[in-house]
C-alpha cells in the first residue's frame, strides 16, 4: 500500500469523522482540499491480515484517483454513514476485544471494535453506496 493510498484513507476517515461534530450539510457545503503524497511505505500488518481474511475487499485493480463532488447530497450520505456506523459499534480496544495488542482490522462482525473497525466499515458502506474506491 502506498503512502498516497494510506493518506487518502486517513483523509477520508477524517472527513467522515468531522460529520459527527455537528456539521449542518444544509447550511453550507464543505470545502475540500488535497494532500501531496510522498514515497511508498510498507503495508500495515493489520491491512495484510484483513486482506487475508477478506480478499474481496483487497484484491482489486489499481485505479486512478478521482475527484468527488461534495454536493449537499453526497455530504448527507457521508453524514448518514458516519452516524449509522458510530451508533452501531461499541468502542473497545484490540486487547479487550481480541485479547491481543497486535493490530486487528476487520468489519464489526460482533458490533465491537476500535478506530480501524469504524473506518473499514464506513469505507465498505460508502463503496456499497457508489463512492469511488
Amino acid at each position: 500500500m502506498s503512502v498516497a493510498l494510506i493518506r487518502r484513507f486517513v483523509a477520508a476517515f477524517f472527513v467522515i469523522a468531522s460529520a459527527a461534530h455537528g456539521f449542518n450539510a444544509l447550511a453550507s457545503e464543505p470545502q475540500a482540499s488535497f494532500e501531496t503524497t510522498g514515497a511508498r511505505t510498507t503495508v500495515p500488518y493489520g491491512w495484510v491480515d484483513f486482506c487475508g481474511r477478506r480478499p474481496e475487499a483487497c484484491h482489486v485493480p489499481r485505479l486512478p484517483p478521482v475527484d468527488v463532488s461534495l454536493s449537499a447530497a453526497s455530504w448527507r450520505l457521508l453524514d448518514q454513514v458516519n452516524r449509522q456506523v458510530n451508533a452501531s459499534i461499541q468502542p473497545v480496544s484490540n486487547l479487550e476485544h481480541w485479547g491481543t495488542l497486535l493490530d486487528h482490522w476487520d468489519y464489526p462482525v460482533d458490533g465491537k471494535g476500535d478506530c480501524k473497525i469504524y473506518a473499514l466499515y464506513k469505507r465498505k458502506l460508502l463503496l456499497d453506496a457508489g463512492f469511488p474506491r
